[in-house]
């Protein structure tokens, strides 16, 4: 942020200052022409009354003066020019300015010349005998103004930029310090900035609701681990990749493990390749179930997928200490078989003798015999 009010309020000052150099320029280029215009007329006036005088004898005298004056009769042709002999010069009648004086009195003119990259300036007027002077001069372009000045402006730039940067710097710290010195754990207590009021007030009721929701998780993680603390099923709880988010102390006794598990991969605590398919069955399906013998008591362990906004977020393991289950089921299969097998000998005995007797298959003197046998094995069962 320093860094960024550092280099606006820079650009700001070289901006004011590139601005303030553009329209010195301007004034400077527009006073000095009014000056340079001025100055020429000024002196034309001088110079014809001297022709009006003297004539020729004048222009001769003044031939190596700054300004270059220009004799012109009516028609147009030249009588004199102090810079230039007049036999090869062509016929000025034609010249705005030589116009404006032979029908106004008066007139001027300005031309650029590219060659000398300078504006020229021209002002004539009619004399009494109806012929023109002409007094012409040259006036600076902007380039050239910016020029002569360039090493002023250097100078001055120079000065504007380190003074602007050291402004600037200061300008930041200043504002960017009380920011710095912000007591975010206490936002109503600061008086940096009134425009910060709102913001600071924001930030506040933020960080009470953030306590208040700390405390809601921090209550229900208490009772969530209470609750599974004195369960006697193994609880485990799994992210999507397998990491272990939860276990409590029944599984940690039920996998030989500890509280320093929490973070690592299940795989850290039971590599059992049977467990691993289960917890993948559960995340593709939904559920999984699988038994599983674990220091000599049986464990039913039931994989559930947890899913939010159709995203799997990980799975529940819940293992169940079925050894009484399993064993009284054993004893009820043992029971039901030995049963079975006790029952199945008289009871063929009784139905073969019984059927043999109602088929009158039996000799009367053996009738009591085969009563006999149905009898004792109706008692023996």
């Amino acid at each position: 942020m320093t860094g960024k009010i550092f280099r606006s309020t820079l650009a700001a000052s070289l901006t004011v200052l590139l601005a303030s150099l553009l329209v010195i320029t301007g004034c400077l280029y527009t006073y000095f022409g009014t000056v340079r215009e001025q100055q020429l007329q000024t002196e034309l006036t001088l110079a014809a009354a001297a022709v009006e005088a003297d004539g020729a004898d004048y222009l001769a005298r003044v031939r190596d003066t700054a300004e270059r004056l220009t004799w012109v009769a009516s028609d147009g042709a030249v009588l004199y020019d102090t810079r230039t002999d007049t036999q090869p010069m062509e016929n000025h009648g034609q010249r705005e300015e030589i116009r404006e004086a032979l029908t106004g009195g008066s007139g001027s003119s300005a031309r650029y010349s590219e060659t000398l990259t300078e504006k020229m300036l021209y002002q004539a007027v009619r004399l009494t005998d109806g012929s023109v002077l002409r007094i012409s001069g040259s006036q600076k372009t902007v380039w050239m103004l910016v020029l002569g000045m360039l090493h002023a402006v250097i100078v001055v730039a120079l000065l504007a930029v380190g003074l602007s940067a050291l402004l600037a710097s200061r300008a930041a710290r200043r504002v960017v310090e009380p920011l710095n010195r912000l007591d975010l754990e206490h936002p109503l207590d600061n008086n940096a900035y009134e425009e910060l009021s709102p913001l600071l007030g924001r930030v506040y009721a933020q960080q009470q609701e953030i306590r208040h929701r700390t405390r809601d998780l921090r209550q229900q993680q208490d009772e969530f681990e209470q609750i599974t603390g004195s369960m006697r099923e193994g609880l485990v709880l799994l992210d999507h990749s397998g990491r272990i988010l939860s276990i409590n102390p029944a599984a940690q006794t039920l996998f030989h493990a500890d509280g320093t598990c929490v973070g690592q991969d299940f795989l850290t605590v039971d590599r059992h390749p049977d467990l691993t398919a289960a917890i993948h069955d559960a995340a593709e399906t939904g559920h999984s179930q699988l038994r599983a013998e674990r220091r000599g008591r049986e464990y039913q362990l039931d994989f559930s997928r947890i899913e939010s906004n159709g995203k799997v977020l990980g799975t529940v393991l819940l293992a169940f200490d079925v050894t009484e289950q399993a064993e009284a089921e054993r004893m009820r299969r043992e029971f039901t078989a030995n049963v079975s097998h006790e029952l199945k000998t008289p009871l063929q005995s009784i139905i073969g003798s019984a059927e043999l007797l109602e088929n009158g298959l039996v000799k009367p003197e053996d009738q009591p015999r085969f009563l006999n046998r149905i009898h004792q094995e109706a008692d023996r069962l």
